[in-house]
């Protein structure tokens, strides 16, 4: 199930929110994604640069971060801040891309720890989800 975010609420399992072009979204460390009154700024709405630095400075280590598509390279100038939080950033090949402008800039960003397709990038986040969970037990 995926809806626009329209008010705050908590992240939960098997829903997908899609962040509103109007309005600035924040995260915090309680899994919730707060709606904020401000407009986002800079040329691309909603700016996924802001979101990747916000969730990266919250849930650190534990984010998986994976850009499909996009215009531009907005998403690109907190990069080194995502890195130095330890968060996955991961990029589909841009040749599958509807508008692979954006996940090509991640991959010139040289911060990019993962490439392929749809398919592929399951698959990865399948096999980096049990390893980790395997590592947790241990």
């Amino acid at each position: 199930r995926c809806e626009v975010i329209a008010s705050s609420q908590r992240l939960r399992a098997g829903h997908c929110l899609i962040a509103p072009i109007d309005k600035q979204i924040v995260c915090d460390s309680a899994g919730r994604v707060i709606l904020l009154g401000q407009a986002w700024s800079g040329e691309y709405k909603p700016a996924i640069g802001q979101i990747l630095k916000n969730t990266s400075d919250v849930y650190g280590s534990d984010l998986i971060n994976i850009i499909f598509s996009g215009m531009g390279n907005d998403g690109s100038q907190y990069l080194d801040m995502v890195q130095d939080n330890n968060s996955q950033l991961w990029a589909q090949d841009p040749s599958l891309s509807a508008c692979p402008s954006q996940p090509q800039a991640i991959i010139d960003s040289g911060y990019c720890g993962f490439v392929g397709s749809p398919t592929d990038l399951a698959k990865k986040l399948t096999d980096y989800i049990g390893e980790r969970a395997a590592s947790h037990s241990r």
